[in-house]
Formats: C-alpha cells, structure tokens, sequence
C-alpha cells in the first residue's frame, strides 16, 4: 500500500506557446478567434479587438486578405509591426452604414495574412447582428 500520496499539479503550455493567448495561427498567438457586433445602428462605426502575441523569430505585420474582405470591414493592428516576444491587438471595424443589405445577422471570415498556414487555419469569425 501507498505510503504517500503525490499531487502535481501545472500549466501545460505547447511549445512556442504563451500563456494567455491559445489560438495558434503560425507565428502569430491570439486570444480568441471570434469577435461578435450587435445592436449596430446607422452612422455607428465600432471597434472589437483580440489580444495578439509574437511567437516567433521576425517581425509580423498583420492586414487582412483583401479579396475576401467586405468594404465594411477594416482589418489593423496595434502597433502596425508586431517585434518576436511582444504583444498586439488585432482590431476589428465594422462601418454600419456601409453594410447595405444585409439580413439582421450574419457571419463573415477575415483572412489574415503575414502569417503562415492554410487559409481557414488563419481566420477570424466575424458576427454582425442588427
């Protein structure tokens, strides 16, 4: 029979990971991966941001994929260029009158680009509801 009983207890981080932010997205670590807009009304122009890490070796300089991204979406970072070991927001504008006809909820995906990876393993999900 046992003569003590050992407890271990931690945190497991994955390798280049950092605490805090577990959405892998190649070099690039952030907080979520989903921002939501509701109760939007005419002449609005709101702002969601995500918590953003450099996991690697270079500088990352974030923007969106521009054949995907709808003209009421505006995609930047702060600061612009992200340096290896620092954080970020990823920040996310919706223009509510420049939506247009729409119905009253909807889903959009915002590629990134700067980082590596297939393209649905760098987006961010995007909800506007009216």
């Amino acid at each position: 029979s046992p003569m003590a009983a050992l407890r271990i207890t931690g945190r497991v981080i994955p390798k280049n990971g950092i605490p805090g932010y577990p959405v892998v997205m190649g070099d690039l670590r952030l907080s979520g991966s989903k921002v939501s807009f509701s109760e939007l009304s005419a002449g609005q122009k709101r702002e969601e941001r995500i918590a953003c890490a450099n996991a690697g070796e270079r500088n990352l300089k974030i923007t969106a994929m521009p054949a995907f991204l709808p003209s009421w979406i505006s995609v930047r970072t702060e600061p612009e260029t992200i340096a290896p070991g620092k954080t970020g927001d990823i920040v996310i504008c919706v223009d509510v009158d420049k939506i247009g006809m729409l119905p009253p909820s909807c889903k959009v995906s915002v590629i990134l680009e700067g980082i590596a990876g297939r393209p649905s393993d760098r987006s961010i999900e995007v909800t506007v509801e009216r």
